[in-house]
């Protein structure tokens, strides 16, 4: 069931200024930090300025040598079931960025020719220098950055829609 059929909206899509989710599963689109780059709206310029400065701290962290830094920054970046984006069949439960590909990413950045000139500059870089990260790691890595700014988005179209809002729920 799609949010705007929850609270009985009755609005399409093109009607709505939010990705009308179902709840139950997910939707094959993603989170693209580029796009959000060239976006000239104020969510859009405020989350590329967050992700330009994580990104930027992150690499300051790699090249510094300081990796036990780096890895508890990409901890934190695992798959964001709660947006309900991405390429699980059924309901949300993507593995995005576990352990495992955050110490794989870390030692392939780490041996990277691109961090050490310089070149890797954008989070969508990785797709480019690091091997098997495409679109929906890049996606889950980006909703994390910006959670923050999707919180907040969330919560001004609830208030747009007069959906209420539950103090209980964990953000």
């Amino acid at each position: 069931m799609k949010i705007s059929e929850i609270f009985q909206l009755n609005k399409s899509q093109y009607e709505l200024d939010f990705v009308d989710i179902e709840i139950e599963k997910d939707l094959p689109l993603f989170l693209d930090p580029y796009f959000i780059s060239k976006c000239e709206f104020s969510f859009a310029i405020d989350a590329h300025r967050t992700i330009e400065s994580f990104f930027s701290y992150l690499l300051r962290m790699l090249r510094a040598g300081r990796i036990e830094t780096a890895q508890e920054l990409f901890s934190h970046l695992g798959e964001t079931n709660e947006i309900c984006l991405g390429l699980s069949r059924n309901k949300p439960a993507g593995n995005g960025m576990g352990p495992t590909d955050a110490d794989k990413i870390l030692k392939s950045l780490l041996g990277s020719k691109a961090l050490e000139t310089g070149i890797m500059e954008d989070i969508e870089d990785f797709r480019i220098f690091v091997p098997n990260v495409d679109k929906d790691k890049i996606s889950d890595m980006t909703a994390n950055i910006i959670k923050k700014h999707l919180i907040e988005y969330t919560q001004a179209q609830c208030k747009n829609w007069g959906i209420p809002l539950v103090s209980s729920v964990p953000i």
